[in-house]
C-alpha cells in the first residue's frame, strides 16, 4: 500500500468518529474536510495516469495537468452539494474552504514524507502557501456557484472563475518549482492573495470602524472646544460683573442700566 493511502487512513479514521459526535456546522466542516482529502487521494492516481498518456514529465505535469485535474475534481463536490441541498451562501463558502484545506493537508503530508530531509522552513512555507492556495481557489469557485445559484443559470461566471483559479494554480506551481530565487514569489503569492480577499470581504467593517474612530475623535475635539469656549465666556462674564456690576440689575432677564429703569 502506498504511503499516501496510509497517511489518508491515519488522518481520516479519527475524523470519521467526530461525525457521530459533532453537530451542524462543525460536522459539515469535518465531512467536507474528509472529502477534500479523498479528492487529493484520487488526484494522486489521476495525475500520473494523465502524465503517462500525455508523455509529460513531472514538471510539465505540475504546471499543465495538475492544476486542471485538481481544480475540476475539487469543484465537483461543491456543485453536487449546491445542486442537491441548495444551501445558504455562507455554507457553500465554508464547504469549499474545507475541501481545499483537506486537499492541501493530505498533499502536504505526502510531500513532507517524500522529502524526509526537508528543513522546518520548507515545511512552514509549504504548509501555509499550498494550504492557502488550495483553500482560496476552492472558495473562489464556491463563490461563483453562489452567484450562479442566485442568477439561474449563470454558468459562464462560474466557469470563468474556474478558469481563473486553474491559471492561478498553474502560475503558483511554475513559480515554486523554479530553480532560482523566483520560487519565493510563489510562496508569498497565496498569502498576499488571501490578505487582499480578506480585506475586500471585511471592507465594510473596516470602513465602519474607521468612521467610528474619526467620529469619536471629532466628538472629543468638539467637546474640548465647547468646554474651552464656555470657560472663556465665564471668565469674560466675571470680568464684566467686576467692572460694571453696579450699573445693572441682576433680577431682570434683559440688560438695562438701573438708572434708566428707575426713571
Amino acid at each position: 500500500m502506498s504511503p499516501i493511502v496510509n497517511i489518508f487512513i491515519c488522518i481520516v479514521a479519527p475524523l470519521l468518529l467526530t461525525l457521530f459526535i459533532l453537530k451542524d456546522s462543525a460536522r459539515r466542516f469535518n465531512l467536507f474536510f474528509i472529502i477534500g482529502m479523498a479528492i487529493a487521494l484520487l488526484a494522486s492516481s489521476i495525475n500520473p495516469l494523465i502524465m503517462k498518456l500525455a508523455h509529460y514529465g513531472s514538471l510539465d505535469t505540475a504546471i499543465y495537468i495538475a492544476p486542471i485535474s485538481e481544480e475540476v475534481i475539487k469543484a465537483l463536490p461543491i456543485f453536487i452539494y449546491v445542486l442537491i441541498f441548495k444551501p445558504e451562501k455562507n455554507d457553500i463558502i465554508v464547504a469549499a474552504l474545507a475541501i481545499g484545506i483537506g486537499f492541501a493537508t493530505l498533499e502536504n503530508c505526502t510531500y513532507i514524507s517524500a522529502y524526509s530531509n526537508a528543513d522546518l522552513l520548507f515545511a512552514v512555507l509549504r504548509g501555509f502557501a499550498s494550504g492557502i492556495m488550495h483553500a482560496v481557489n476552492t472558495a473562489v469557485v464556491g463563490f461563483g456557484m453562489c452567484h450562479a445559484y442566485d442568477k439561474k443559470p449563470d454558468a459562464v461566471f462560474t466557469f470563468a472563475l474556474l478558469g481563473a483559479v486553474i491559471t492561478y494554480h498553474s502560475i503558483y506551481n511554475m513559480l515554486v518549482t523554479a530553480p532560482t530565487k523566483i520560487k519565493h514569489i510563489g510562496w508569498i503569492m497565496p498569502m498576499l492573495t488571501a490578505t487582499v480577499i480578506t480585506f475586500i470581504r471585511q471592507r465594510e467593517y473596516g470602513i465602519r470602524l474607521l468612521k467610528r474612530i474619526f467620529r469619536i475623535k471629532n466628538e472629543v475635539t468638539l467637546k474640548t472646544v465647547d468646554e474651552s469656549e464656555m470657560e472663556d465666556f465665564v471668565n469674560e462674564q466675571k470680568d464684566f460683573d467686576d467692572d460694571f456690576g453696579d450699573m445693572y440689575d441682576d433680577t431682570t432677564d434683559y440688560i438695562m442700566p438701573r438708572q434708566q429703569r428707575e426713571c
